[in-house]
């Protein structure tokens, strides 16, 4: 169940209620498979799940005050996939360009299997940082680190004098990839760069692998 958050007039505290907010995420979620979060009326969320406009403006002051509910619902299960799919045990005999193979796979099919609600929380944590959970930030935090500890632990591999610069860095660029490439497909610059995930996952790891084990020009070793 979603933890309570500031975007909630009222803590769900019997089992109808609950049932309440749970078709209201439910509906929105199956919406958000197949239309932008800014085209979904609120109407729409309610002829799906079946709740009445007054115990909709009863828990919630707008359509917006849902995302953060379905975030930490997708966050909860994020967390113990993520868990045992970045288990260290799983790469030791994986060198850094298998590792990077790996984890890039898995940015770029994580992007994409819930692309509808992660733009729509990429953009409402553009306009209210604040309605993000401190929770749901934190453990992307943990799980950035993660990935960078598991190719950290190629270090010898690395060339570049800052090995845990560059692998945060490379990281960034990734997601920061996926993200444009995969949520805001249809904005110019994207849509101009003809790639199928696969061969956007090939080429990002083809950059990061080159990135990390090309010694910089000028840089010296710390």
């Amino acid at each position: 169940m979603p933890r309570a958050a500031a975007t909630l007039k009222a803590r769900p505290r019997q089992a109808r209620s609950h049932d309440t907010l749970r078709r209201l995420l439910a509906a929105t979620e199956r919406l958000l498979a197949r239309q932008h979060f800014e085209d979904i009326s609120i109407h729409q969320i309610l002829a799906l799940s079946g709740v009445s406009t007054g115990s909709f403006y009863a828990r919630f002051h707008s359509k917006e005050d849902l995302l953060p509910h379905l975030y930490q619902e997708y966050s909860d299960d994020l967390r113990a996939r993520l868990a045992a799919e970045t288990d260290p045990t799983r790469f030791e005999a994986l060198a850094l360009a298998a590792r990077i193979h790996v984890l890039v796979r898995r940015a770029v099919a994580a992007y994409r299997e819930r692309r509808g609600l992660l733009r729509a929380v990429a953009l409402l944590a553009r306009s209210r940082p604040d309605a993000i959970a401190k929770s749901a930030v934190h453990e992307r935090d943990d799980q950035y680190r993660a990935a960078a500890a598991l190719l950290l632990a190629c270090r010898r591999e690395i060339r570049h004098p800052d090995p845990a610069r560059a692998v945060s860095a490379g990281l960034l660029f990734v997601l920061a990839a996926c993200r444009d490439k995969i949520l805001f497909a249809e904005a110019p610059h994207p849509a101009s760069v003809d790639l199928t995930d696969d061969q956007l996952a090939a080429e990002l790891s083809h950059a990061l692998t080159a990135y990390l084990t090309t010694k910089p020009p000028g840089e010296t070793a710390p």
